[in-house]
């Protein structure tokens, strides 16, 4: 009999100690678990953080590549606009020159003060045409100084498509499958954890039952020291026991929680994913308008180089033949001036002879005279047309 009873009290000791243990180990699992599922949290919210500012950000530049677009759009139509007034600049001046030849046809020869006003009307044109140049270097310069402002930016831009190549967030997606591996392994150890504490209900349960049979003999054979520990060891069984079952709650609730989690990295990783395609379109779309802005931003430069050339060319042309004409007006003047002297001259002498001898003479000097004039006419028609 107190074989059977020592028999009792060592296995229920050794239950007990068994409980405790199964008790003290899934205390300490659950706190792990509910530290790891705080660290979770954290991480989760520090993705949606840096997802809201990479959205941000992402807005911010496509502002700025409208508005880029924008001023191109402006500058274009004011690089239109000038063209249009160059071309109208030079058709006026080709009905100018035209104008000027039919008046040099059709005036005396004799007449030196309509060439020097239209020589002057040709000096303002050409100051004209110069004012226009500057303006037109000035909006050059300005072409260049918005192109070095739109390399710059294109700089910026590849530095931060480098930045959000090279920042992957601590998140990724390996990092998410190895976390959803992890909560599995969670829920399976978990599981398994469940399991052995029913099996320790289910044999502390037996052990009750077995502990009543005991107390039913006991009431037949009055108590005893050895019957109040036993009771004792039925009533801290009944407590470990429903303390077990409230672990075993606990872990249904924490299995549930893990379960959640598994369906939350779920999505993240289906998230992750579209934001990857998302960002790939937008660098892809970034880098199309990239190329296609510098395609007209060179363009445009080459468009105002040669304006630029053209204009230059056509006033150096005109600035070179108005000074030729200038030097060979001088010249016939000074000529013209050398005759009437000695036509003067003739004349004062020859008073004396006879009125034929004048005559002649100053038909001569008419004949060279008209044929001087018909040369300036000669000269300027000639000069008209180089022009």
């Amino acid at each position: 009999m107190w074989l059977f009873e020592e028999n009792i009290q060592k296995v229920l000791e050794e239950n007990s100690e068994n409980t405790n243990f199964e008790l003290k180990r899934a205390k300490e699992h659950n706190v792990t678990l509910a530290a790891k599922h705080k660290g979770l949290e954290r991480e989760h919210n520090e993705l949606i953080e840096r997802f809201k500012a990479s959205q941000v950000k992402i807005i911010d530049d496509k502002n700025d590549l409208n508005a880029l677009q924008e001023e191109l759009r402006q500058q274009r139509k004011t690089t239109q606009k000038a063209e249009e007034h160059l071309r109208i600049c030079i058709e006026r001046l080709d009905v100018i020159q035209a104008y000027l030849n039919d008046d040099k046809t059709n005036s005396g020869a004799n007449d030196l003060k309509p060439i020097h006003e239209n020589l002057d009307f040709k000096s303002n044109v050409v100051d004209c045409l110069e004012k226009k140049l500057t303006e037109t270097r000035l909006k050059i310069a300005e072409q260049e100084e918005l192109i070095e402002v739109l390399e710059d930016y294109k700089g910026c831009l590849e530095k931060d498509v480098a930045t959000l190549n090279k920042a992957q967030p601590v998140t990724s997606i390996s990092k998410w499958q190895d976390e959803l591996l992890v909560a599995k392994l969670k829920e399976s150890d978990t599981n398994l954890e469940f399991g052995k504490i029913r099996r320790t209900l289910n044999s502390l349960k037996a052990e009750i039952l077995e502990n009543s049979e005991s107390k039913r003999f006991s009431t037949h054979h009055g108590d005893s020291k050895y019957i109040k520990e036993l009771k004792m060891q039925q009533n801290e069984s009944i407590s470990n026991s429903i303390e077990l079952e409230n672990e075993a709650d606990r872990l249904k609730i924490q299995i549930q929680r893990l379960q959640d989690m598994q369906d939350d990295i779920t999505k993240k990783l289906y998230s992750n994913e579209e934001r990857k395609v998302n960002l790939h379109e937008i660098r892809a779309s970034i880098y199309s308008r990239t190329i296609k802005r510098e395609a007209e931003i060179n363009k445009v430069a080459e468009k105002c180089k040669e304006l630029e050339e053209k204009v230059t060319g056509e006033v150096n042309f005109i600035q070179n033949a108005i000074d030729n004409k200038l030097d060979e007006l001088k010249m016939l003047e000074e000529k013209i001036r050398s005759l009437r002297k000695q036509n003067i001259v003739i004349s004062e002498v020859q008073e004396i002879s006879l009125e034929e001898t004048t005559k002649n003479t100053e038909e001569n000097l008419a004949d060279e005279i008209e044929q001087l004039q018909k040369q300036i006419v000669f000269m300027n028609n000639s000069d008209m047309k180089r022009c």
